[in-house]
Parts: C-alpha cells; structure tokens; sequence
C-alpha cells in the first residue's frame, strides 16, 4: 500500500503532525540547556586541529570550531516528555507494561550514547551493548496483548 493513499495515515495526518511539531519544539527549546550541560560534563566534540594525531576520531573531523554533543539526550528527553503527555491524555495505563524491555533497551542505549559523548567509548564496546540490547528487547513483551516477538522468555 502506497504510503499517500493509506487511509488510516490521511485520517490521523492532523493528529501525526501535531505530535511531531509538539516534541520539536520541546526538543528546540532544551536544546541550549543540554548545549550547556555537555559544556559543564566535557562533551565537547573537538576540531582536528585541537586534537592528537593518534586520537580516535582524528581523521574524520571536518569542523573548525568546538562544538558541544549530547543532541540524542535532548531528542530523547522531548520524546519522552511527549510520551507522557500522550499516555496521561489516553488515560491507558494497562498496557505499559508490555513495553519494559522496550523503554529498557531505549534508556540503555540514552546512556550508552551520553558516555560516548563524554568519553568516547570505543567501537566494539558499544557493539556489545547494542547486542546485549537487542536481546532485551527480542526477549521482553512488545506487543499490546503481551506476547512474545521471540518464542524463547527470559
């Protein structure tokens, strides 16, 4: 089905975009506050010219300037915050519960990527987490009537 002829899309196309527009602009207006805090942790992401030769990263740094990181944390905050007000407006609180590994696996992934601004982990470091994540979420309820996507429980 093509995406601009899909009913149920063009029906809630107001409801979509109005969702969208409200965790931009929470994620607009937080992004300076998290500029800062990157600022105050050291999650700086540094030009070549301010780096070591041997640093990791050192090649594939184009800009000039210092530039703060941390831009997935102000993303995940506005998502999150826009969750919440979207949970506490359905008034549905029954099945939240089936989604734990996801949110899980998200807050482990948000910290995964705030200790790779501050101290740049390395490559395989951060692909054994992303293993590990993908066995929590393969393994926890996804699903509104709770069941499994994998046929193996932990």
């Amino acid at each position: 089905m093509d995406i601009f002829t899909n009913p149920v899309l063009i029906k809630n196309i107001n409801t979509i975009l109005g969702i969208s527009l409200f965790t931009f602009l929470i994620s607009f207006l937080i992004t300076p506050f998290i500029g800062r805090l990157a600022v105050a942790v050291g999650a700086i992401d540094l030009p070549a010219r301010l780096r070591r030769k041997t640093e990791r990263g050192y090649n594939t740094r184009l800009h000039t300037n210092p530039y703060p990181k941390l831009g997935g944390l102000a993303m995940f905050i506005a998502m999150s915050i826009t969750g919440l007000v979207l949970l506490i407006f359905s008034n549905n609180f029954n099945n939240i519960g089936n989604y734990t590994g996801l949110l899980l696996g998200i807050l482990i992934i948000v910290v995964l990527g705030f200790l790779d601004d501050v101290y740049e982990i390395s490559g395989s470091a951060q692909l054994l987490f992303q293993f590990f994540l993908v066995f929590i979420f393969l393994f926890s309820p996804m699903t509104p009537s709770g069941r499994h996507l994998s046929p193996i429980s932990i």
